[in-house]
């Protein structure tokens, strides 16, 4: 059966909530999910493991959906020194080391605020898009009822076979076809909203009234 690897980084404690929202809507599906990350941030400065520290918590992200994914830690030797962005994209060609996908599997990867949908991830299943392709999503900020006037182009399907490098993935991502309306990004999720409503970028954000289309997981915290 052919399967989906989901393939993320996590470099910051926000990135735990935007994981589980991964995990709660890809969990009726044939995904992996492949989370890397380092004890250096892009920076090169010391910080925590955040999902790898959660081990042994009881409860936990790591022991709740353990079984679902597989975790590759680079150490800080091993990533390139003084540029942030080599760096960064060193810690996502690591993730190749959490893959064991068929030739024809089918690789995700882009940022974990972005939310590709189940209903997107059934037609990559069902050769409904010629790949590789990119996901254009609905752009949510601060929180899910606040949307971006314009769609983020973001994460990037490819099979196993012809992806070369994750890196080279992301940068592709503005410049392939894209399958619209393909899921959500939560972006600076949790943080304060501005009292003008507007985005750092100057758009006005708008109000917008969570619906089915939305994930899973933004739809199971809203109040009853």
């Amino acid at each position: 059966m052919r399967r989906i690897w989901d393939a993320v980084l996590i470099t910051q404690p926000a990135d735990l909530d935007l994981l589980e929202a991964r995990f709660t809507e890809f969990a009726d599906l044939p995904v992996v999910h492949v989370i890397a990350e380092a004890p250096v941030d892009h920076q090169g400065n010391p910080k925590p493991l955040h999902f790898a520290d959660l081990e042994d918590v009881e409860g936990s992200l790591w022991q709740r959906w353990h079984g679902r994914w597989n975790h590759v830690r680079a150490e800080a030797h091993e990533l390139p020194q003084g540029d942030p962005k080599a760096r960064k994209d060193a810690l996502r060609d690591y993730l190749a080391h959490g893959v064991a996908a068929e030739p024809d599997d089918i690789v995700l990867h882009g940022a974990p605020d972005e939310i590709p949908s189940e209903r997107t991830l059934k037609a990559l299943l069902a050769g409904e898009a010629h790949l590789p392709v990119g996901m254009e999503m609905r752009w949510c900020a601060y929180t899910p009822g606040l949307v971006h006037p314009r769609p983020w182009r973001g994460t990037v399907a490819q099979e196993w076979r012809l992806v070369g490098s994750f890196a080279g993935m992301r940068d592709k991502r503005l410049t392939l076809p894209a399958i619209v309306d393909a899921g959500t990004r939560l972006s600076m999720l949790g943080e304060p909203v501005p009292e003008d409503g507007m985005h750092p970028d100057g758009h006005a954000l708008r109000k917008a009234e969570v619906d089915a289309t939305w994930p899973k997981w933004v739809r199971a915290r809203l109040p009853s």
